[in-house]
């Protein structure tokens, strides 16, 4: 005979209360990664705008002279 593991109800609630944080916290972390995403590439837009790569070393001061696609 095949020994089944029953939960009680009260077990079984907590794992449904659990079950309901995860997917919160999932949708959560979905939508920080798609801000992230969305940040990242505006700002590869505008470093496109400006004809400026990741290798350029731009210092504070010209960055401000550029117009205000750096400002936030």
């Amino acid at each position: 005979m095949c020994r089944r593991n029953y939960y009680p109800l009260r077990s079984a609630g907590s794992h449904y209360t659990l079950l309901m944080r995860l997917l919160k916290k999932y949708r959560e972390w979905k939508a920080k990664d798609l801000i992230r995403r969305i940040r990242v590439t505006q700002r590869t837009m505008e470093r496109a705008l400006l004809e400026v790569s990741l290798r350029d070393q731009i210092r504070n001061e010209e960055r401000a002279m550029m117009g205000p696609l750096w400002r936030k």
